[in-house]
């Protein structure tokens, strides 16, 4: 799947156009994220533990579409979804949206996209349970995961999407057979189902139902060791990102105040974005006039 590199976490985005305000609408691409705080006290939102910015990002979820909402303008209902904790992995899309206030000003919304954020590291017992009674799971995803095993499942599967088409392996170089992978997982995750995986090459062990926490580590090590060496070969805008506002922090701090001197700052010493051929490079440049070098 094509993606567009964005300078705002979490970087790779699936679509980036202009919204009838005249503001830019990012979607991101799906993510497996950790959270890191969730806020309560003006609706609901989560932040993530990946996010590099400081303070972090708050994503805002919200409820259905009410058309009554806004004296007939329509809007969202107050959220009444699942709440999480910290430190919970999950799978969700997420969406930034600029647009111009009535008063001329701009704004700026960060949300996860209604329906699109599922907990991937809970007890699965009940789903399991659920899902047999209505015969919606195979025999050999009726086996509980340890928590260790979901997490770890979660974490293939996140490997899997973004290193596709490279298999490490898995699935002896069928691109077809490992897209249908990626897509039947994803949607056990839509359905609140295990992740399952009985049916990809074996590397370490025959079945994957019956995989123990020491199998699994090393059938992860070996994915990860592969995606190390090609993450070597292929530089990320999240890298250099993460470089520049490191430096920026241990120099400057990281309050408010510091983060937006950081973006006068790019401006004045670097220029804007749309001088650079692209992303990569308009960061680059950040990070030698940080450095120095």
């Amino acid at each position: 799947m094509a993606t567009i590199k964005s300078e705002q976490f979490p970087f790779e985005a699936i679509d980036m156009s202009q919204n009838k305000s005249g503001g830019l609408t990012t979607t991101y691409i799906e993510q497996f994220l950790t959270i890191d705080r969730t806020f309560d006290k003006f609706g609901y939102g989560v932040s993530f533990v990946q996010d590099p910015a400081s303070p972090k990002q708050i994503w805002n979820l919200q409820g259905e579409w009410n058309e009554t909402l806004n004296n007939g303008r329509g809007g969202r209902d107050e959220y009444k979804g699942d709440k999480y904790q910290a430190g919970q992995q999950v799978s969700v899309m997420l969406q930034r949206r600029t647009y111009t206030k009535r008063d001329g000003t701009e704004g700026s919304s960060a949300e996860v996209l209604h329906g699109k954020i599922f907990l991937i590291d809970d007890d699965t017992t009940q789903i399991v349970k659920q899902s047999e009674e209505v015969g919606t799971v195979a025999q050999s995803s009726t086996t509980q995961d340890t928590h260790q095993q979901s997490i770890g499942k979660g974490q293939l599967l996140n490997l899997l999407t973004h290193s596709f088409p490279q298999d490490f392996g898995l699935f002896d170089g069928d691109k077809d057979k490992m897209q249908e992978c990626i897509k039947y997982e994803l949607m056990n995750l839509a359905q609140g189902l295990p992740l399952d995986f009985a049916y990809i090459n074996p590397v370490t062990v025959n079945e994957t139902e019956d995989m123990t926490i020491e199998d699994a580590g090393r059938l992860l090590e070996k994915i990860e060791n592969s995606a190390r060496q090609e993450a070597l070969m292929e530089e990320t805008v999240g890298d250099w990102t993460s470089k520049c506002v490191t430096i920026w922090k241990e120099k400057y701090g990281d309050d408010e105040s510091s983060q937006l001197q950081f973006t006068q700052w790019r401006t004045d010493n670097v220029g804007s974005r749309s001088q650079y051929e692209n992303e990569i490079d308009y960061w680059k440049a950040i990070h030698k006039k940080l450095t120095g070098e």
